[in-house]
C-alpha cells in the first residue's frame, strides 16, 4: 500500500508532463545544434590549422622530396661507386687469385732452384774434384813430358852420335879413295845411299861378266880402302852387312840384262872373297845382287845415262838403322803419350 502510494505521488499529470517536456526538448535541441556548431567550428579551426599544417608539412614534404632526390641522386653516386669498387674488388680478387697461384708457382719454383741450387752445389764440388785431379794429373803429365823430353834429347843425341858415325866412315872411305885415284871418273861416291860407283866398261867387257885384269885391279884397289876402313875395331860394331850390286842399261832383252847383272854382282863379290871379304862372307854380313835396268842412271834431262847405268857398287848397310829403331821403341815404350794411345 505504500508503496502504491508512493508511486501516485511521484507521477505526475499528463498535461503537467507534456508542458515541462517541451522545454527541455528545445533545450535539448537548442544545446544539441550548438554542440554541432561548436564541433563544426572546432572542426573549422582544426581543419584551418591542419591545413596550414598540412601545407607546412607539404613544404617540408617538398623540401625532403629534395633533399630525397639529392640523397638518392647521392646514394646512386655512392651505389654506382660501390659498384666500381666492387667491380675494382673483383678485379683485386682475381689478381690476388692469380697473385696467389704466381705465389704457388713461384714457391714450386723457389723449390726448384733450391734443388738446382743444391745440385750445382754437387756438380761444383764434383767441378772442383776433377778439377783438382786435372791439376794433379797435368802435374804428372808435366813430369811426364820432362822425362820424356830429357829421353828425347837423349835418343836425339844418340840417333846424332850414330848418325854422325857413319858420316864418318862414309866419309873416310870416299877421302882415301879419292886420294888413291888417279881418274875420278872410275870411281863415283853415293854419299846419300852410302855406296861406292864402279863403272861396269872398267870391270867388265861387252856383255860379259867376267872382270877384265883392268877392272881387278881397279875393284881390288877400291875394296883395300873399304876393308881397312870398316875392320877397324872403332868401326867394325857398326857395319851390319855389304852388298854388291849388279845394273845394266835399258839395251838389250829384260832377261838377258837381269842374268848379266847378277852374274857380273857375283863374279865381282867371288874376287873380294879372295881378297879380304871371306872375314865378311864368313859372317854372312856379305851378298850380292843383281838388278837389271830397273835403276837407270839419268841426266839432267831426264833421259838415261846408259854408260854410267852400266856399274857395280859396293854398298854398306849400317846398323844405325837398326839402333834407332831400337832407341825408338825404347823412347816409345818410356813415352806417356804413347801408352795412354795404345790404352
Amino acid at each position: 500500500m505504500s508503496h502504491k502510494r508512493l508511486r501516485n505521488k511521484r507521477r505526475p499529470p499528463a498535461d503537467t508532463v507534456q508542458e515541462q517536456s517541451w522545454p527541455a526538448f528545445t533545450d535539448l535541441l537548442g544545446a544539441f545544434v550548438l554542440v554541432i556548431f561548436l564541433t563544426m567550428l572546432f572542426f573549422l579551426i582544426n581543419f584551418r590549422q591542419a591545413e596550414s599544417t598540412v601545407q607546412t608539412y607539404g613544404r617540408q614534404l617538398k623540401v625532403r622530396e629534395a633533399q630525397l632526390k639529392k640523397v638518392q641522386q647521392e646514394i646512386q653516386k655512392k651505389r654506382q661507386k660501390l659498384r666500381e669498387e666492387r667491380a675494382a674488388n673483383r678485379r683485386l680478387l682475381e689478381d690476388l687469385k692469380q697473385t696467389e697461384q704466381r705465389l704457388r708457382k713461384t714457391a714450386g719454383a723457389k723449390k726448384t732452384l733450391e734443388l738446382m741450387f743444391e745440385k750445382l752445389k754437387k756438380e761444383r764440388a764434383e767441378i772442383e774434384a776433377a778439377r783438382r785431379r786435372a791439376e794433379e794429373a797435368l802435374a804428372k803429365a808435366r813430369q811426364s813430358q820432362q822425362k820424356a823430353e830429357s829421353e828425347r834429347q837423349q835418343c836425339q843425341r844418340q840417333i846424332e852420335s850414330y848418325v854422325g858415325v857413319r858420316r864418318r866412315i862414309i866419309k873416310r872411305i870416299f877421302d882415301s879413295l879419292r886420294q888413291e885415284s888417279s881418274d875420278p871418273s872410275q870411281v863415283q861416291f853415293d854419299t846419300k845411299g852410302g855406296a861406292i860407283v864402279l863403272g861396269a866398261n872398267i870391270l867388265f867387257g861387252l856383255g860379259k861378266w867376267h872382270l877384265q885384269p883392268a877392272g881387278k885391279k881397279n875393284i881390288k884397289r877400291v875394296w883395300t880402302k873399304v876393308h881397312q876402313v870398316i875392320k877397324h875395331p872403332l868401326n867394325r860394331p857398326y857395319i851390319a852387312g855389304i852388298i854388291i850390286e849388279g845394273y845394266t842399261s835399258s839395251e838389250g832383252s829384260e832377261r838377258i840384262n837381269w842374268r848379266l847383272s847378277t852374274r857380273r854382282a857375283y863374279a865381282a863379290l867371288r874376287f873380294l872373297e879372295q881378297h879380304g871379304a871371306d872375314y865378311w862372307s864368313k859372317r854372312g854380313l856379305i851378298a850380292a845382287a843383281g838388278y837389271g835396268h830397273t835403276r837407270p842412271i839419268r841426266n839432267k834431262d831426264g833421259s838415261e845415262n846408259k854408260t854410267a847405268s852400266r856399274r857395280i857398287e859396293i854398298r854398306l848397310l849400317f846398323r844405325d838403322r837398326e839402333k834407332l829403331e831400337q832407341i825408338m821403341k825404347q823412347f816409345t815404350k818410356s813415352s806417356p803419350v804413347q801408352n795412354k794411345k795404345e790404352k
